[in-house]
């Protein structure tokens, strides 16, 4: 499951991330095993703001899809 289906309200925890991009996710502290709470979604789908950490971020879609998570 990718984060960009995970539904508002509901947490996860991160597995892993496609190559490529791990540098920024890492910065932002979306690390593999770090839980994260999807807060809500744009109108228009875009983007998503995630809690990480007791901080909120935003997610482009595209950037969400390629996060793996595992549902708790």
């Amino acid at each position: 499951m990718t984060l960009d289906q995970l539904e508002p309200g509901r947490c996860a925890r991160v597995t892993c991330w496609c190559d490529g991009i791990s540098d920024r996710f890492m910065e932002m502290g979306l690390l593999p095993g770090t839980e994260v709470e999807v807060v809500r979604v744009a109108p228009l789908g875009d983007p998503i703001a995630v809690k990480v950490k007791n901080c909120q971020i935003a997610i482009r879609r595209a950037d969400a899809t390629q996060i793996n998570i595992e549902a708790s």
